[in-house]
C-alpha cells in the first residue's frame, strides 16, 4: 500500500484503505487520516464526527495503463462552538467535480501543446 501511495500521491493526510481491480481499473479506497479538523465557520478544532457522506467516485490518472478510479469517503464534523456541521476538506478535486486535479492539470497542459484536440484527449482518458 505504502508503494501505491507513493505513486498516486495524495498526500500524508489521505490513506488508503481498500485496491480492487475489475474490469481493467483500479479502484482505490481512500479516506482521511485526521483525526481533528477546523471548523470553516469559527476556526475552531473539533473532532466530533456527524456521519460520513455516500462515497464519491473520481476518475484520476493512469496506473501501470489501467484506467484508475478514487473511493473518497468523506466525514461531516459538528463543531461544538459554533453548533454547524460541515464537511471535511480533502485537495483530491475540486468542488462539485468528478475527476481529480491531477487529472485536471493533465488535461490542460495536453490541450496546451497543441498537438492534441479535445476530442483525442477525451478519448484517451474513457
Amino acid at each position: 500500500m505504502k508503494e501505491v501511495e507513493k505513486l498516486l500521491k495524495l498526500g500524508k493526510d489521505i490513506k488508503i484503505t481498500k485496491i480492487e481491480e475489475a474490469r481493467g481499473e483500479k479502484i482505490i479506497y481512500v479516506e482521511s487520516r485526521k483525526k481533528k479538523v477546523r471548523c470553516p465557520y469559527c476556526n475552531k478544532f473539533t473532532k466530533s464526527i456527524h456521519d460520513r457522506l455516500k462515497p464519491m467516485v473520481i476518475k484520476d490518472l493512469k496506473i501501470e495503463e489501467h484506467h484508475s478510479k478514487l473511493i473518497v469517503t468523506k466525514r461531516r464534523f459538528k463543531c461544538h462552538n459554533c453548533d454547524k456541521k460541515f464537511t471535511e476538506p480533502m485537495n483530491i478535486n475540486a468542488k462539485n467535480r468528478s475527476i481529480s486535479e491531477k487529472l485536471r492539470i493533465k488535461i490542460l497542459q495536453d490541450l496546451l501543446n497543441h498537438e492534441r484536440s479535445l476530442k483525442s484527449i477525451h478519448l484517451k482518458i474513457i
